[in-house]
C-alpha cells in the first residue's frame, strides 16, 4: 500500500512542480504581453505625431512649390519690365538737362550693369532701378549750385 500511496504523492509533486512551471510562464508572458501592449501604444502615438509632422511637412512643401511657380511667373513678367524701365532711364538722362553727366552715366552703368546680373534679386533690381528714377525725378524738384562748363551744342 506504501508503493501506490508513494508514487500518488510523486505524481501529485510532479504535476504541482508542471502547475507552477505553468503559472510562472504565464505570469512571464502575460508581464511581457502588456509590456508589449504598452510599447505598441507608443509607437502608435509617435506614427501619429510623426504622420502629423509629415503631412505638415508636405503642405508646406506644396506651398513653397506654389510659391517659386509663382515667383517664376512674375519674374517672367516682371525682367521685361525692368529692361523697359532701364531704357526709360537711359533716355531721361540722355536727353535730360546736361548737368551732373558722368555722376549720371555712372549711374546708369552701374543699374545696366545689376540689371544684367542673374545673381541679383528681381525685387534688388526693381528697388534700386526705383532709386535711380527717384534721382532723376528729384533733379526736377530740388536745386542745387555748383560751378561746371557745360557744352552746349559745341560750345
Amino acid at each position: 500500500m506504501e508503493q501506490p500511496l508513494r508514487r500518488a504523492i510523486e505524481t501529485h509533486q510532479t504535476t504541482q512542480k508542471t502547475v507552477d512551471q505553468w503559472r510562472d510562464d504565464r505570469e512571464r508572458l502575460t508581464a511581457r504581453y502588456e509590456l508589449l501592449q504598452e510599447e505598441i501604444g507608443q509607437l502608435k502615438e509617435r506614427d501619429d505625431a510623426l504622420q502629423t509632422s509629415v503631412d505638415g511637412a508636405r503642405k508646406r512643401l506644396a506651398a513653397k512649390h506654389q510659391q517659386l511657380t509663382e515667383t517664376d511667373r512674375i519674374t517672367g513678367e516682371i525682367t521685361p519690365f525692368l529692361d523697359t524701365l532701364l531704357a526709360t532711364l537711359q533716355t531721361v538722362s540722355q536727353e535730360g538737362p546736361p548737368f551732373l553727366v558722368q555722376e549720371r552715366q555712372e549711374r546708369i552703368d552701374k543699374l545696366e550693369t545689376l540689371v544684367n546680373d542673374p545673381a541679383v534679386s528681381v525685387g534688388e533690381k526693381y528697388r534700386r532701378l526705383m532709386e535711380g528714377l527717384l534721382v532723376e525725378a528729384e533733379y526736377g524738384t530740388t536745386t542745387e549750385v555748383y560751378q561746371a562748363h557745360i557744352d552746349l551744342h559745341g560750345q
